[in-house]
């Protein structure tokens, strides 16, 4: 059996020569394809460049455009508003939200300790200011006039009898006029130093009665004594003045009988600067079992002498309780123990978390013991026979008196270690008041000792420049330059009426006075 022989070799020659064919034709495809795409990448790279062009030639004519569209505006804005009443032009700003002006003109009041309302001040005065830019506030436009009126009226300080009858006569007038009724618009209403005349205290105190049944609304009332004249006639002289007395007797004075009725409708905050009589305590002490709102009361110095033990025990039935004060100030130097009884005795302040006392001679130890369980601020400012015998005992006890304090302000005892006396587990921040300033490197590590020894919770000690013993701005320091408003290098300048001060970390500095060519400087204002 024969079989015929195959050749695999030639047919595999003739493929493979096909698939070189085929794989020379894909080249050329391939490279004509390269140089197509080449071809079209560069025209769009051609056509990108010529798009950014555009485009940036297209911004140019439009801020072109725009800049010449402004200055065109510009030019008929400026040609309309001179054609225009110069009255007209405020219309944009006469429409805004009433809140909105509201809060505009409240800003012209400037804040309490940047002025004096005292006419010692001067005609030249941030108060006289502030009450000139008031009074023209509503006699912008009439859309101004209802939110001008409330920020003229909001704040009303009387300090001449002529005040107090203008003042009776505007809110009487208001009655039969078209407007909004100027009583229901104060808040806050205060009689500075004003004196009156014998023959017209009647006249005064009868339009001053007005005033206060009339503001329905009074948050603050402020009464300021003037120190220089008596309430009392002690003269023939037919031209002699009296300050205005008006905490007498409720029964027989119907004026403290209105305050009285202020009191009860939501006062809050109360000021009777002194020097207080028993008659003035009379009354005062009816006024505020009537204040269950107050949240700040501050009296001024009692020297009415032991009258004041029977006149307290009479009450010690119906104490005064105030719900909701959390500040008091209290003078308490040596003539004040009785008074001091009787407020131990009388009132009841279950929420007290601030106390300011004044004239100390040493820390009243049953006052604390009264109304310090709650208490989180303390300020001691001494009198000028402040000696501090007692005070290593009375310290020692402050943690049990005060078992909440956090802040307190003390006097200078050159022989005491405060750091190391106090036992206190919630002291964050004493300060002291000092005449011979230390170095900042000093109380730095004075506050180092009191975190080692009794006082876990220090944060920071400061020292007080003393300099100023008798000024009214003295307890604002320690509200206004509170030790964590600032830290570490950091330094800040207070201006109070009569007083300019530097704040520190470690130090409140006061201006000695001592500048020249227009520089202030400061005493151990440096580490």
């Amino acid at each position: 059996m024969s079989t015929e022989p195959s050749c695999p070799s030639s047919t595999t020659a003739e493929e493979l020569q096909a698939e070189l064919a085929r794989l020379r034709s894909e080249n050329v495809s391939l490279a004509e394809l390269n140089i197509a795409l080449k071809e079209g990448n560069l025209a769009l790279k051609d056509a990108n460049t010529a798009l950014k062009d555009l485009l940036a030639s297209s911004r140019e004519d439009r801020s072109a455009l725009l800049s010449q569209q402004t200055r065109s505006q510009q030019r008929q804005y400026a040609e309309s508003a001179a054609q225009t009443d110069p009255l007209d032009r405020a219309v944009g700003v006469a429409t805004l939200p009433q809140e909105v002006l509201l809060q505009i003109f409240l800003s012209t009041i400037p804040p309490d300790h940047t002025y004096d309302p005292s006419v010692l001040s001067g005609s030249r005065n941030a108060w006289l200011d502030s009450v000139k830019t008031r009074r023209a506030l509503p006699l912008v436009c009439k859309s101004w006039y209802g939110t001008g009126s409330e920020a003229l009226y909001r704040d009303i300080v009387l300090q001449r009898m002529g005040q107090i009858c203008a003042l009776a006569r505007t809110l009487r007038s208001s009655c039969v006029t078209y407007g909004p009724d100027p009583s229901e618009l104060v808040q806050r209403l205060r009689l500075t130093h004003c004196i009156v005349q014998p023959t017209c205290m009647d006249v005064v105190k009868e339009d001053l009665t007005f005033v206060i049944e009339a503001c329905a609304h009074l948050i603050v009332f402020e009464f300021h004594p003037h120190p220089a004249f008596d309430d009392e006639l002690r003269t023939s002289e037919p031209h002699a003045f009296l300050h205005l007395n008006m905490l007498d007797d409720i029964s027989e004075n119907r004026t403290s009988l209105a305050l009285c009725e202020q009191f009860g409708h939501g006062l809050r905050h109360a000021v009777f600067a002194g020097p207080l009589k028993i008659q003035n305590l009379r009354c005062i002490d009816q006024v505020l079992r009537a204040g269950t709102h107050l949240s700040r009361v501050d009296l001024g110095p009692y020297n009415g002498g032991a009258k004041v033990l029977h006149f307290s025990r009479s009450n010690d039935d119906v104490p005064i309780v105030l719900p909701h004060l959390t500040h008091l100030s209290l003078h308490v130097d040596e003539d004040h123990g009785r008074f001091l009884d009787y407020i131990c005795e009388s009132w009841k302040l279950p929420v007290l978390s601030h106390l300011t006392l004044h004239s100390c001679q040493e820390l009243p130890t049953p006052l604390l013991a009264h109304i310090g369980l709650v208490l989180h601020y303390l300020h001691i400012i001494p009198s000028l026979h402040w000696d501090g015998s007692d005070l290593r005992s009375t310290l020692a006890d402050l943690p049990t008196l005060c078992p909440f304090l956090e802040h307190l302000v003390l006097p200078h005892i050159p022989t005491l270690t405060l750091q190391c006396t106090i036992k206190s587990p919630t002291l964050q921040y004493p300060d002291i008041w000092d005449t011979l300033m230390q170095k900042r490197h000093v109380v730095e590590l004075m506050c180092k000792m009191g975190i080692a020894c009794r006082l876990p919770s220090l944060r920071t000690l400061r020292l007080l420049s003393w300099g100023s013993g008798d000024s009214s701005a003295l307890p604002l320091i320690l509200v206004l330059c509170h030790p964590t408003d600032i830290s570490g290098d950091e330094v800040r300048v207070v201006t109070l009426p009569g007083v300019r001060l530097v704040q520190t970390s470690w130090a409140v500095l006061l201006d000695r006075g001592l500048g020249y060519a227009g520089k202030v400087t400061f005493i151990n204002s440096s580490p």
